[in-house]
C-alpha cells in the first residue's frame, strides 16, 4: 500500500516525523496534524542546534523544515538529513521563492501560513 492509497488520517502510519519550527503555535498545530495524519511520533524542534541532535540520535523518516528559525536558517540541516537519506520539506513564508541551497532544490517547499491538505501534499511529494 502506497501512502496515495491509505484510507484518510492514515496517510503516514508508522512513520516518524521531525518539525523544525521557532513558532510555538504553528509547531503545535503541524505536530498534531502530522499524529493524526497516522505518523507514530513527531520530535518538534525550534532551532538547528535541537534539530540536529534529534536527527543524529532518533530514527526519523521526514522533516518539515521551516526556512527562517530567527537568526538562523534550517539550511545547516539538509546535509544531515541528506546523508541519512531523510526526505524533507520546507516551509516558508517565501513560498516557492525562497533562495534555496543548490543540493536542496528538489525538495518540495510550502508556503506559510499552509493549510493541511497543503503540508499532506507536500509531505507525499517529499517521500
Amino acid at each position: 500500500m502506497t501512502v496515495e492509497t491509505l484510507p484518510e488520517g492514515q496517510e503516514f502510519t508508522g512513520l516518524r516525523g521531525l518539525v523544525v519550527e521557532d513558532n510555538l503555535a504553528i509547531l503545535l498545530d503541524t505536530e498534531q496534524l502530522m499524529l493524526e495524519s497516522g505518523m507514530a511520533a513527531v520530535f518538534t524542534a525550534a532551532n538547528v542546534a535541537q534539530a540536529i541532535q534529534i536527527i543524529e540520535n532518533t530514527a526519523i523518516d521526514i522533516a518539515l523544515l521551516d526556512i527562517n528559525l530567527g537568526a538562523e536558517t534550517s539550511f545547516a540541516l539538509v546535509p544531515s538529513l541528506t546523508q541519512r537519506r531523510i526526505p524533507f520539506v520546507f516551509a516558508s513564508g517565501y513560498g516557492e521563492d525562497a533562495d534555496l541551497p543548490v543540493e536542496a532544490r528538489s525538495a518540495p517547499t510550502i508556503r506559510k501560513p499552509y493549510a493541511s491538505q497543503d503540508l499532506i501534499n507536500a509531505l507525499r511529494a517529499a517521500l
